[in-house]
């Protein structure tokens, strides 16, 4: 406004119609750019690419961490559970379509999805492995307020035939969920798992190869928690040899084999 010359009196009225006039015009520009402006905030907030975090309450809590990128193919995601492993567990298939991101985890039979708030600093949304969903909700973090990944541990020695130093067995907890083998930091863990799962496991065959066993072989579940004898992760080969040490040591386990 101050921009504008200096007019004659004569021209007083003009001027001020002029001055009404350009601020009708910024006053337009402005109402135009608005809408276009908003759009764009909510396209970054609707961004989910990026560090997401959130506890999952599943018996202990176990705090998630789920990384995302984007290329030319679409979306990929690395997830976390970093109080069980400091290992990513691979995202098979991560989906990002009207404000819902789904991720599928085969290896573990693990599939969530959650909804992206409209300022899209949390996702709401569910955690499924097994028959009853947990909640899981997710908040952005930046790399300053992410929780830290914990370094993986070295490999056990290539040529080490380890045993368990420390082991404790006890039954499943009746009506829990999930089931599975893993090596979680310094411990190597089952869950809800039956003779036959065990026997399978230690000599690397399907649980239909096991004959004339007791009816409890696939009925009685139990947990197993222990440590090895060797430092370092062992290698899945390692893990069956443990497995194949403990059975007859802690079950009286007797077997032998037979061709069939």
């Amino acid at each position: 406004m101050k921009a504008l010359p200096r007019l004659a009196s004569f021209a007083a009225v003009a001027a001020i119609a002029i001055l009404m006039a350009a601020n009708g015009a910024a006053a337009s520009a402005q109402a135009a750019a608005a809408p276009a402006a908003t759009a764009n905030l909510q396209a970054v907030a609707q961004d989910v690419v990026g560090i997401w975090q959130g506890t999952l309450h599943a018996g202990k809590d176990l705090r998630c961490v789920v990384k995302i990128s984007k290329s030319s193919t679409g979306y990929t995601a690395q997830f976390y559970s970093i109080d069980q492993t400091p290992q990513p567990i691979p995202v098979t298939k991560a989906t990002f379509a009207d404000g819902t991101l789904q991720l599928s985890i085969d290896a573990i039979g693990g599939k969530y999805e959650g909804k992206m708030s409209a300022d899209g600093k949390t996702i709401a949304g569910n955690w499924t492995q097994g028959p009853n969903p947990l909640v899981l909700n997710l908040e952005r973090a930046t790399p300053d307020t992410a929780w830290p990944i914990p370094e993986p541990l070295h490999k056990m020695a290539a040529d080490a035939n380890p045993g368990f130093d420390v082991v404790t067995i006890k039954p499943s907890e009746p009506g829990s969920p999930g089931k599975g083998f893993g090596f979680q930091g310094t411990h190597f863990k089952t869950l809800h798992t039956n003779m036959n799962d065990l026997v399978a496991f230690a000599y690397g065959m399907h649980a239909k190869q096991i004959v004339g066993a007791p009816d409890w072989f696939g009925t009685d579940l139990f947990d197993i928690d222990g440590v090895p004898d060797v430092p370092g992760v062992p290698t899945l080969h390692q893990q069956e040899l443990m497995m194949q040490k403990l059975l007859p040591d802690r079950f009286q386990l007797k077997f032998h084999h037979e061709q069939r």
